[in-house]
């Protein structure tokens, strides 16, 4: 499985994202993230 995630950068996205993964009995096994800081936005692949 990969997920793939773009939107708006705010405080508290990986933590959100990785709450919504473990209550649903999901590992995260390899993590990127990065922030276009000129645009504001998120990139995040799991």
């Amino acid at each position: 499985m990969v997920i793939v995630i773009q939107c708006s950068d705010k405080v508290g996205l990986v933590a959100a994202t990785s709450n919504v993964l473990a209550k649903n009995g999901i590992n995260i096994v390899s993590m990127r993230e990065h922030v276009d800081t000129d645009k504001g936005r998120f990139f995040l692949r799991i």
